[in-house]
């Protein structure tokens, strides 16, 4: 009757936590301590955290996907041509219609000089020199009078209404940065749309590198499972995305209290792998600790 019990759990967990995790980019931790899972159940998640093939189904849907993408594309790129001819600066001259315009230009300008400078030498006369004093004078006059005008104003009230000015002008920028940062909403991307790899006539895609810890302890997971584990871990620390460019895959894996022996080889190289990666590294009393909260 138990082993009956544990194969409908594993099955339950293949159809429902298997094809759920599969696609999913929200989850990020997982506990599944206490559950009597075997190693069908164990190889299912293991399959899902390591590059997987995709099914007919999500191939199809794949495909769709990716020619949706591209005609939405295709009816973005005449406005951005068109926006790269407003860009465009306007057309400039070469050298050689340069030096052939020049030619022209200057004899136009020699005739008038020569038309303009008898005109010019008959107004000069006994009272072109009486106009020089008057323009000075006038000149002064205005300089006085801005003098008295800035005398008029006190200090404070300029140094005042310059700094208001400066405040307004920085609250401005503060809210034109408000508004373009409002303006540019994150897009969720769709995880059949990830980067994807070709072989063997079967699309796989990199598998799920957002869970971040998941917890087995107190299973009936056997040597068998530890290798499908083993499996992922490696696909993940060795094959995953560069620091920064991506999410990491999983920091901390708890695969304790199960059907494995103690020395088991597999277990100890996974403990191997994990530690680096874990961000708050496990000390027996930590250990101590998720065991009774496990076992609660």
């Amino acid at each position: 009757m138990a082993a009956e019990q544990d194969r409908e759990l594993d099955e339950l967990l293949e159809t429902v936590e298997g094809q759920g995790l599969r696609l999913n980019r929200s989850l990020l931790s997982l506990s599944l301590s206490h559950n009597r899972i075997g190693d069908d159940g164990a190889m299912k998640l293991a399959e899902i955290l390591a590059p997987f093939a995709l099914t007919h189904t999500e191939v199809v849907e794949r495909r769709r996907l990716l020619l949706e993408k591209e005609y939405q594309e295709r009816c973005r790129m005449p406005q951005r041509q068109s926006d790269v001819k407003a860009d465009r600066p306007s057309s400039h001259l070469s050298s050689t219609t340069l030096d052939k315009l020049q030619p022209s230009k200057a004899s136009k300008v020699a005739g008038g000089a020569k038309k303009k400078e008898p005109a010019k030498k008959e107004e000069k006369g006994p009272g072109s020199g009486g106009a020089a004093p008057q323009a000075s004078g006038a000149a002064q006059a205005k300089k006085e009078e801005v003098k008295q005008a800035k005398k008029a104003l006190p200090a404070p009230e300029q140094k005042a209404a310059r700094g208001k000015g400066a405040k307004s002008g920085n609250k401005d920028k503060r809210s034109q940065v408000v508004e373009v940062e409002a303006m540019e909403p994150t897009e969720m991307v769709n995880p059949l749309l990830e980067q994807a790899e070709h072989r063997d006539g079967k699309v796989f895609l990199p598998g799920n590198r957002v869970l971040i810890y998941l917890n087995l302890i107190r299973n009936q997971i056997t040597e068998c499972g530890l290798k499908a584990f083993l499996t992922a871990v490696e696909q993940q620390a060795f094959k995953g995305p560069s620091p920064g460019k991506g999410p990491a895959g999983l920091l901390r894996l708890s695969l304790g209290k199960n059907n494995f022996p103690p020395e088991s080889r597999t277990f100890a190289r996974i403990q191997e792998l994990m530690t680096p990666r874990d961000p708050l590294p496990r000390t027996a009393k930590t250990a101590a600790e998720e065991d009774q909260v496990s076992m609660a």
